[in-house]
Parts: structure tokens; C-alpha cells; sequence
């Protein structure tokens, strides 16, 4: 499940830069990983922009989905461990996501 997150996130704020490029980065902090993904080339990502955009499907038949539709897989996969995904957007940084998970597994 946590790949999938990560997927739809990488690919959602990927798909909105010019060369869908993106910056991975990952921060431990007391209790929690912070990862976050920036697209330098990247505009903000509306709604409009979820809306539109379309990510492809990492196993064939490489069907093409709403990316609205994987980022409301991205907020319910990091919600079911405990953590929370967000947009940002920064004009000298780009279009982002930030991914926040506790070290520990609330599930498990």
C-alpha cells in the first residue's frame, strides 16, 4: 500500500512540471518521516489540475487514470498508516507534495 502512495504522489506532482522531473527528499523527526517531492518545473496543483491530469498505471495494460483519482488513493493510503499528504507550492521551489508517516506502524 505505501508503494502506491508513493507512486501517486511521485507521479501526480511529476506530471506537473515541463520535464515531469521531481526532487525526492526524505527527513526523520522525532517520531515521524517527512517526505517530500518537488517538481522544480512544476505549477501548483490545483484542483483543475487534478481534475485533468491523467497517471498511468505501473502494470499493464498502462491504462491512463484520473490523477484525482490516485491522489484520493495517496490521502487514504497515508491516512490508514497514520500519516497525512499534502500539496504545496512554492514559486522559487516548484509544485510539491509532503508526505508525513509515523516511525511507528499504527496497524501493525
Amino acid at each position: 500500500m505505501l508503494g502506491g502512495l508513493f507512486y501517486a504522489v511521485l507521479g501526480t506532482v511529476a506530471g506537473s512540471a515541463t520535464d515531469r522531473s521531481a526532487t525526492v527528499t526524505a527527513d526523520p523527526e522525532p517520531g515521524v518521516w517527512t517526505v517530500r517531492v518537488t517538481a522544480q518545473r512544476g505549477g501548483e496543483l490545483t484542483d483543475e489540475h487534478l481534475m485533468a491530469g491523467t497517471l498511468a498505471l505501473p502494470q499493464p495494460p498502462y491504462r491512463r487514470r484520473s490523477t484525482a483519482v490516485w491522489w484520493l488513493l495517496a490521502e487514504a493510503a497515508a491516512a490508514r498508516h497514520g500519516g497525512s499528504v499534502e500539496l504545496t507550492y512554492d514559486p522559487s521551489a516548484g509544485g510539491g507534495a509532503e508526505i508525513r508517516l509515523p516511525m511507528s506502524n499504527p496497524i501493525g
